[in-house]
């Protein structure tokens, strides 16, 4: 290479990471929930030997979440400071249906065995403690109140159904589990969904004088751990109602406790300090002190065990700790996940030049600068003029927006939240030059939109269960669904990528376990990209337009792997087959300490795939060399990989033209 690449840096996007307030692990050990002090909710695939954010549901202002529980069959429940409970689709990301709390929620619990759901509320305005609601298949019902003379702050159910444990600011109450009353018959009254339970009064009241009770767990023997305000982790036995053991490890607050294990001889406690210990219980059956770790720089908000996998540790610093129980006392200690978007929050017109950056409420629309050529005194080029703030548009002020896109000239930029679609048309005032925008209607989405992408002429809108086309002309519409054509179901969108091939244009998306692509023109499915290891796809994009040349897919994957499929052959290209495993070793280190982010091809050089990821940005570039003397089976393949491992919070990577 003789001419020398010139980088100008700018940085105008400040993306800032939402803290964490609480997390939820499901009964099967495969989906973690964590949610976000925007009431955004994570929810991390556990099923991968890497686990990964699968997608996120976009919160709403009137969460402010506090607790969240999952029930049998993936149910999410959450529920916050504005006293309302909501229950989430996981496989259409929609809002099932709200109840009511009558003050706002401190905590929640589940019983696996009756399939109730307790929830504790606080407030001076609280007449009752724990509303008690009937959560079995199909049903979400206000059963009844659990009755005493205080608030409750932190509740915890008994893993085997046996009671309830609830904390108020000095006392503990143990409650046994309500139970459905019996009709005149034999029968159980179980059809009427608005018949109240019975509920009990507490059978066991524990005074924990001089200190204020923040948090409570259950083991599922007869052990009662709790932790206080001053720092202190107890061990009670609830059989007799005494005290086993105490702990004073903490210098504040307890925010939080779990026990990975099964056989109730672990426990680990965190909080304000930030410090994560750990106490186990000996063969001779007393607790003992054993180590901590210390990975947060703020408050450990929330703990939640993975079974014997994982504990996962949640921070207001919007960070993840994940320790594993085995190795908790060896160095380097647990495996902390700084906080990273997991899907690009930035597109860009390279036609017009533009930068249209993503925000919880709003978009801002940049304008990039110009670079000028080199000349013989300064042969480096240099750029025009800086990055300028072109546009700064509120969307919405109650959800959070879940994607946006700008059409390839500019003319076009479009959103979406839980909610709705929409679209926006921009010119430029030719007496002030400022940029003009115009809305366009919309009508409002079935089911939650997960992504959205335009064109020249038209609005690409995704959800669960179909594909969306809205003419940019008229905004007449026209639908493909998927659903029923053999995908199994409904469809999480994690990427999309649109790609001309003639006169047809192919749309491509995919979600962690499938990558389909769809003819626009033709109204139909034109591929779906075979598996090829159990390993979860990340990022897909096209190769750029070749005569000749069959349209090729590029799919990049969870573990760093990447692969090249012709659509038009249905199976994937001489590239693929060609590339040595293991890859180079810089670039495994820095695909396996983050995931990969984005895909793309350098329209200049279509052989060129560009990869990249928060910290590095990597070229593959393959050359053909087929003398006209070898015969076709002789072809060679070299495959030259590079690496830029030293950027640091790479939020975008993408061509404004063939040159930059």
């Amino acid at each position: 290479m003789t001419a020398a690449m010139v980088v100008h840096r700018c940085r105008f996007y400040e993306w800032v990471p939402e803290q964490i307030t609480c997390s939820a692990v499901n009964h099967s050990f495969s989906l973690l929930a964590v949610g976000r002090l925007n009431s955004d909710i994570d929810v991390w695939d556990l099923s991968k030997k890497s686990p990964f954010i699968r997608f996120t549901i976009q919160g709403r202002r009137e969460q402010a979440l506090n607790a969240m529980v999952w029930s049998k069959g993936d149910r999410l429940f959450t529920a916050g400071q504005f006293g309302l409970i909501h229950e989430w689709n996981i496989f259409d990301l929609s809002l099932v249906k709200t109840q009511t709390a009558k003050a706002p929620v401190n905590a929640m619990g589940y019983d696996a065995i009756t399939e109730q759901l307790f929830v504790a509320m606080g407030g001076k305005s609280a007449s009752s403690s724990i509303s008690v609601f009937d959560v079995r298949p199909g049903r979400f019902y206000y059963r009844g109140d659990l009755k005493t003379k205080e608030q409750i702050n932190t509740l915890s159910v008994h893993p085997l159904g046996l009671y309830v444990m609830a904390a108020g600011e000095h006392k503990l109450y143990k409650f046994p589990i309500p139970t459905r009353q019996s009709s005149s018959s034999s029968s159980m009254v179980d059809d009427d969904d608005m018949m109240l339970l019975e509920m009990p009064a507490p059978s066991l009241i524990i005074d924990i004088p001089k200190d204020n009770i923040s948090s409570v767990l259950c083991l599922s023997d007869s052990t009662v751990v709790i932790g206080t305000a001053k720092g202190k982790v107890q061990m009670w036995n609830m059989e007799i109602g005494s005290m086993d053991a105490g702990f004073h490890e903490h210098q504040s607050r307890i925010l939080s406790l779990c026990s990975p294990s099964s056989s109730s001889d672990l426990v680990y406690a965190a909080g304000e300090d930030p410090k994560i210990c750990q106490f186990k219980k000996t063969e001779a059956g007393q607790w003992i002190y054993t180590h901590f770790q210390r990975r947060q720089a703020h408050d450990v908000v929330s703990l939640s065990s993975i079974g014997q996998r994982y504990v996962v540790a949640g921070a207001t610093d919007a960070t993840t700790t994940w320790i594993n129980p085995s190795l908790f006392a060896e160095l380097p200690g647990p495996n902390q996940l700084l906080p990273y978007p997991p899907f690009c929050l930035i597109s860009a017109s390279s036609d017009a030049r533009l930068l249209l950056c993503r925000h919880s409420r709003n978009m801002t629309l940049w304008s990039l600068g110009t670079a000028l050529a080199g000349t013989e005194a300064a042969p480096f080029p240099s750029v025009s003029a800086t990055p300028s703030l072109l546009l700064d548009l509120s969307v919405s002020s109650e959800e959070t927006l879940v994607s946006s896109c700008i059409s390839e000239d500019g003319s076009y930029i479009a959103c979406c939240c839980p909610s709705s679609v929409k679209l926006y048309e921009l010119s430029t005032d030719s007496t002030t030059g400022q940029v003009q925008v115009k809305k366009q209607k919309i009508e409002k989405p079935t089911y939650p939109p997960m992504r959205v992408h335009l064109t020249k002429t038209e609005l690409i809108v995704l959800d669960a269960y179909c594909i969306t086309i809205i003419n940019l002309s008229d905004l007449t519409s026209s639908v493909i669904r998927w659903a029923g054509e053999g995908e199994g179901g409904p469809i999480t969108c994690s990427s999309i990528s649109l790609h001309h091939h003639s006169f047809e244009t192919f749309v491509a998306f995919s979600d962690s376990q499938h990558v389909y692509v769809y003819s626009l023109q033709q109204r139909k499915r034109k591929s779906k990209v075979p598996r090829q290891a159990d390993d979860p796809y990340i990022s897909v994009a096209f190769q750029p337009f070749r005569a000749g040349k069959n349209p090729v897919i590029a799919v990049a994957c969870l573990s760093g792997d990447f692969h090249l499929f012709d659509l038009e052959s249905q199976s994937y290209t001489p590239f693929s087959k060609s590339i040595q495993r293991p890859l180079p070793k810089k670039y495994e280190v820095c695909a396996a300490r983050e995931r990969i982010t984005g895909i793309s091809f350098d329209p200049a050089k279509p052989d060129t795939l560009i990869i990249w990821g928060p910290s590095f940005l990597c070229s593959v570039h393959t050359l053909y060399i087929s003398p006209e003397t070898e015969t076709a089976k002789k072809r060679k393949i070299e495959v030259n990989i590079n690496v830029i491992g030293r950027y640091t919070g790479l939020m975008f990577a993408g061509f404004v033209n063939k040159k930059s």
